[in-house]
C-alpha cells in the first residue's frame, strides 16, 4: 500500500476578514477600538467598585450608629440602677 502526496495549491486562508464589515478597516481604528473597549470596561468596573464600597461604608456606618445607640442605652440603664 502506497500513499500519493499530491500538492494542491489553495489560496492563503483569510479569516474572513474581507467579507466582514471590520476588514476594510486600518489596523489602528481596529487597535483604537480595542483599547476603547478596554477603557470603558475599567471605567465601568471602577464604577462599579465605587458604588459597593459606597454600600459597604453606608452599611458599616448604619450598624455603628446601632451600636452607639445600644451603648448609649445600655449606660442610661446603669445609671438609674446605682
Amino acid at each position: 500500500m502506497s500513499l500519493i502526496v499530491t500538492s494542491v495549491a489553495h489560496a492563503p486562508f483569510k479569516a474572513g476578514l474581507r467579507s466582514s464589515w471590520l476588514g476594510n478597516w486600518p489596523v489602528a481604528v481596529k487597535i483604537a477600538l480595542v483599547f476603547g473597549g478596554l477603557l470603558v470596561c475599567g471605567v465601568l468596573v471602577a464604577g462599579g467598585l465605587i458604588a459597593y464600597l459606597q454600600k459597604v461604608e453606608h452599611e458599616a456606618a448604619a450598624s455603628l450608629q446601632l451600636h452607639d445607640d445600644v451603648l448609649a442605652q445600655a449606660q442610661q440603664w446603669q445609671a438609674l440602677t446605682l
